[in-house]
């Protein structure tokens, strides 16, 4: 079982409007994606965030979150 940030995501004034219309629209990548460019979140990060695989699997450092800093999920 895991816990989803989601239902506090789109309730929270904080986030951008694209990013919680993509949550509200299920496209969790995108919203993911729009996070890590507008918070300067990590592929882990924001995929902890949401409960999806963000990182490629080729992205290095993926098991250090402070090293994966400057990767991005486009990459």
């Amino acid at each position: 079982m895991s816990l989803s940030l989601v239902p506090l995501l789109l309730t929270g004034k904080s986030i951008s409007p694209e990013a919680r219309q993509a949550l509200r629209e299920n496209r969790l990548q995108d919203a993911g994606e729009l996070l890590m460019r507008k918070y300067g979140l990590t592929c882990i990060e924001a995929g902890h965030l949401l409960d999806v695989p963000l990182c490629k699997e080729s992205t290095p450092f993926v098991d250090q979150p402070d090293r994966a800093r400057k990767k991005s999920y486009r990459e």
